[in-house]
């Protein structure tokens, strides 16, 4: 049953909801929205920023956050073994948490109309870091739908896998009417992310495409301090590139460039890895290639960085090796932030935050010796690098600021409300 809402006054008020925990751009461009969004909505529109009370990311602001809204994610049972009494234990441990979790969206639903009843909420962002993504969000959505909030919009940071069989897509057509149903706007962050959703999804609305943004950190670590952290030393031409330790970030492909520049004879050169470690077989795969080409004095491998962006000012060089499609590209904004330029293999969106051949280069995926070629050139012709650094400067500033990203959305909310 749709309930009935009190609200008619002028004010809009949008509630802007996150769940994603992960430390990652989609909390980190949530962060910078809600921070940079407070500063130039007006009289007509008010904008509260929330998160679920368990999100323990630490990228969420909490003197923007409005509330912290009491629900629960989903139970999820792993299975312990292959046994005959292994099997039935999981079993039963799946039927039970199924109904637990039929009664968890029951509940949480019930507290999202209490919040939208107590801040008399006339429209609902949900930021969901990917397709389908984060489940509350869904929950949200739903949840104002039910409670008659007509403004409904879903945010996709990343683009939904691909559908291969009869099975995948019949789920995912089933899950495309879903939403469909609860979402009246879908907004997502490059025109390369919205082609693919176009393609992969039967999703019948059209997609908006608003690009992220970030601001310089308030708070700016010393650079003598970030190179002394880094390991860095002297005056070396450091090329650097920021990304979790995985298969599809592309190390390996990073290293194996670094190969090919040492083998070229240049001496006066650094190169700095920075990511979490995800994939531990696949951090040793890239220690094993450093020691085998007895490359340890020339290559640094930092993990457990916060804040690994503001590192980006102690590279002269980013490098995105990324081997698979990157909806939009966090490290490339922050390299922007301090006039670097990048060489980016071709993955999606990335190709749009970088002006090819004015910011840096875009190169074909896996391409080894071109990306060793853009390196060379920038390398070799200093008065080249400066223009790419001065251009980089300024694309970021033109482009893909928090505050440009905040007035590109509170225009598309101000006409679409």
């Amino acid at each position: 049953m749709i309930m009935t809402r009190k609200n008619d006054l002028n004010l809009r008020k949008i509630l802007f909801f996150s769940s994603n925990p992960y430390i990652g751009g989609t909390a980190r461009f949530f962060n910078e929205l809600a921070s940079n969004f407070m500063s130039i909505t007006n009289d007509n529109m008010a904008f509260y920023p929330m998160i679920n009370c368990e999100n323990p990311s630490k990228q969420f602001n909490d003197d923007i956050i409005v509330d912290k809204i009491p629900i629960k994610e989903r139970i999820v049972i792993e299975k312990k073994g292959n046994g005959l009494f292994q099997r039935i234990i999981y079993k039963g441990e799946k039927i039970i948490s199924f109904l637990v979790n039929i009664y968890i969206k029951h509940e949480n639903k019930k507290k999202f109309i209490k919040v939208f009843n107590k801040y008399d909420i006339d429209c609902v962002v949900a930021s969901s870091g990917g397709y389908p993504g984060d489940r509350l969000c869904y929950q949200l959505l739903e949840s104002a739908q039910k409670y008659g909030i007509k403004k409904r919009i879903l945010v996709l940071h990343n683009y939904p896998n691909e559908r291969i069989g009869i099975i995948s897509r019949s789920k995912g057509w089933l899950f495309d009417r879903y939403v469909d149903s609860i979402a009246d706007k879908v907004i997502t962050v490059s025109f390369s992310a919205k082609e693919i959703i176009k393609r992969v999804s039967t999703l019948k609305q059209d997609i908006a495409v608003i690009y992220n943004g970030l601001e310089m950190p308030e708070v700016e670590i010393p650079i003598a301090i970030k190179r002394k952290r880094l390991g860095i030393s002297g005056d070396e031409f450091v090329i650097g590139m920021i990304g979790n330790i995985i298969p599809y970030k592309g190390q390996i492909f990073f290293l194996r460039m670094a190969k090919q520049l040492l083998l070229s004879g240049i001496e006066n050169i650094k190169f700095l890895i920075i990511g979490n470690i995800i994939d531990a077989s696949y951090y040793n795969e890239c220690l094993a290639y450093i020691r085998k080409n007895n490359f340890e004095d020339k290559v640094i491998l930092k993990h457990d960085i916060y804040d690994a962006g503001q590192y980006a000012e102690c590279f002269n060089l980013l490098i995105v090796s990324s081997v698979e499609t990157e909806s939009f590209g966090l490290a490339s904004l922050e390299a922007m932030m301090y006039g670097k330029p990048i060489i980016a293999f071709n993955t999606g969106g990335v190709a749009e935050v970088i002006e090819n051949e004015k910011t840096g280069f875009v190169v074909e995926r896996e391409n080894v010796v071109e990306l060793v070629n853009k390196v060379l050139y920038l390398y070799q012709n200093k008065n080249e690098y400066r223009k790419f650094q001065i251009n980089s400067k300024r694309r970021y500033l033109s482009m893909f600021t928090g505050k440009i990203m905040a007035q590109n959305y509170y225009d598309f909310l101000n006409n679409y409300l």
